[in-house]
């Protein structure tokens, strides 16, 4: 089986793989995505997952696998930097 299609940041391309490859849906750069969900006041990871869906926004997965998202020291992924808080 041939290896599963990658996007330019690494993530899997589920629109490749699956054939529906730009369907009216918006690709975001990670700037894009930290003001919208700035604007939106979203305050925790588990607010974006509650909200991601209903705003049309990358699943959380795909945010965390940016290579902009932020990190702490010790690895860990760093939503407070990236919600601004």
């Amino acid at each position: 089986m041939p290896e599963f299609p990658k996007k330019e940041d690494g993530t899997n391309d589920w629109e490749s793989f699956l054939g529906v490859k730009g369907l009216n849906r918006k690709v975001w750069t990670f700037e894009e995505l930290q003001k919208e969900v700035r604007l939106h006041k979203i305050m925790s990871c588990t607010d974006y997952y509650k909200k991601y869906s209903q705003y049309r926004w990358p699943a959380l997965d795909t945010v965390r696998k940016m290579s902009k998202f932020p990190k702490k020291q010790d690895g860990t992924n760093d939503w407070k930097a990236f919600l601004g808080l």
